[in-house]
C-alpha cells in the first residue's frame, strides 16, 4: 500500500529507527534491515497497516490500534489526522452506509434489486482490495460488518446474501 504525495511530503525525510541507521549496503533484505534498525514508524510497503490503525468511521479518524508507539509516530509525522484526510474518510464511510441504507429497502424476490444487492457486495470487496483511496477504511467497515454494516439491514436474508455475495467475488 504506497503513501499518497500528500503523506509522503509531511513525511519529508524523517524515518526515525531505534538503533543505528545501517548504512551498510550489502543488506538489501527490508526486514532484515528493519530488525536491526527498528523503524519507529509504519512503512506501509513492510507492515501491514491493519494491524497498527483503526478508523473512526463516523469521525473519519485515525486511531493507533492499541496505543501502539510507532502507529502514533506514523499519525504525527505524516499528519494523517489531517482535516481534508478526516473528511474524505467520513465522506467515504457515509457514502456506504447512505447506500446500505437504500439497500434495506430491497428484497430477494426481485431479480433487479437482487442484482443490485449483488453489484453492492462487488463494489464494496473492490474497494477493500485495491489501492484505490481510502481502501483501508473500506476494509474495516467490510471486516466489521456485523457491527457496521448489518444492524442496517432490518432483513436478516438480505444480509446473509450480500455476506455470501461478498465471499463469491473475487
Amino acid at each position: 500500500m504506497a503513501s499518497c504525495s500528500s503523506c509522503n511530503l509531511n513525511k519529508s525525510d524523517k524515518f526515525p529507527i531505534k538503533n543505528t541507521r545501517n548504512t551498510n549496503i550489502e543488506i538489501i533484505d527490508i526486514e532484515k534491515l528493519n530488525e536491526i534498525e527498528e523503524p519507529q514508524i509504519i512503512n506501509p510497503d513492510v507492515d501491514n497497516p491493519e494491524i497498527y490503525f483503526e478508523y473512526s468511521e463516523t469521525e473519519g479518524g485515525i486511531i493507533a490500534k492499541n496505543n501502539n508507539e510507532r502507529a502514533k509516530a506514523t499519525i504525527d509525522i505524516c499528519k494523517l489526522n489531517r482535516g481534508n484526510l478526516k473528511d474524505g474518510r467520513k465522506e467515504k464511510y457515509d457514502k456506504i452506509t447512505n447506500l446500505v441504507k437504500y439497500l434495506t429497502l430491497y428484497t430477494l424476490t426481485n431479480s433487479k434489486q437482487r442484482d443490485k444487492l449483488k453489484q453492492f457486495a462487488k463494489e464494496v470487496k473492490k474497494g477493500a482490495n485495491s489501492q484505490n483511496e481510502y481502501s483501508a477504511l473500506q476494509k474495516q467497515i467490510w471486516n466489521n460488518f456485523e457491527n457496521s454494516i448489518a444492524p442496517l439491514f432490518k432483513d436478516k436474508q438480505l444480509i446473509d446474501f450480500v455476506l455470501i455475495e461478498y465471499k463469491l467475488t473475487k
